[in-house]
C-alpha cells in the first residue's frame, strides 16, 4: 500500500516457522529517542500471535496505538529480518531517507496527524487507511543528507 505517495506501507503478515529462531520487537523495546533498546529472541512457535511484521534495514516502524504514537524507530542492520508486532506500521520510502522519515513522524506535525487519525472504543489506534493519509513535506535529498 502506498503511503501518501512518498512511502510504501509494508502490511503483509509474515508467518514464522515453528522451529526457526527470530528476533521480535514490541512497543516496550522502543526508547523515546527512536532507538531499539532490546528484543526478544525465541523460536517461531513461542512468539506472540501479534509477531507478524517482518522488517528490513532502513524500514521505519511507527506505533499504531494512540497512547504510544511516539514509539517510532529506524531499523538498523542489527534488526534486519526481525519481526515486530502488528501494533506497528512498517514503512519504507524512496523519497525520504530513514532518519528524515523518523524525524518527520516524531515531529509535532506528524504526531498530531497520527493522533487525529485514531479511532476505536476500547483500544484506539490509527488504521492503515488513515495512516496512509498523513501528509509529509517533501524535503530535497541534499537537505536530508
Amino acid at each position: 500500500m502506498e503511503y501518501a505517495g512518498v512511502a510504501h506501507l509494508k502490511d503483509n503478515n509474515f508467518k514464522p516457522e515453528h522451529k526457526t529462531e527470530y528476533r521480535y520487537i514490541e512497543l516496550a523495546n522502543i526508547a523515546g529517542n527512536g532507538e531499539i533498546t532490546d528484543c526478544m529472541t525465541t523460536q517461531g512457535q513461542d512468539l506472540p500471535s501479534r509477531a507478524r511484521r517482518k522488517m528490513s534495514t532502513g524500514d521505519v516502524i511507527v506505533s499504531s496505538i494512540e497512547g504510544s504514537l511516539d514509539s517510532i524507530a529506524k531499523i538498523n542492520k542489527e534488526y534486519d529480518e526481525a519481526l515486530c508486532s502488528t501494533g506497528f506500521h512498517v514503512i519504507k520510502s524512496k523519497v525520504f531517507n530513514s532518519e528524515t522519515l523518523l524525524v518527520l513522524m516524531k515531529s509535532m506535525v506528524g504526531q498530531l496527524q497520527l493522533k487525529k487519525g485514531c479511532s476505536g472504543t476500547i483500544l484506539t489506534a490509527i488504521n492503515k487507511d488513515k495512516f496512509a493519509q498523513v501528509v509529509l513535506p517533501i524535503i530535497k535529498k541534499k537537505k536530508q543528507a
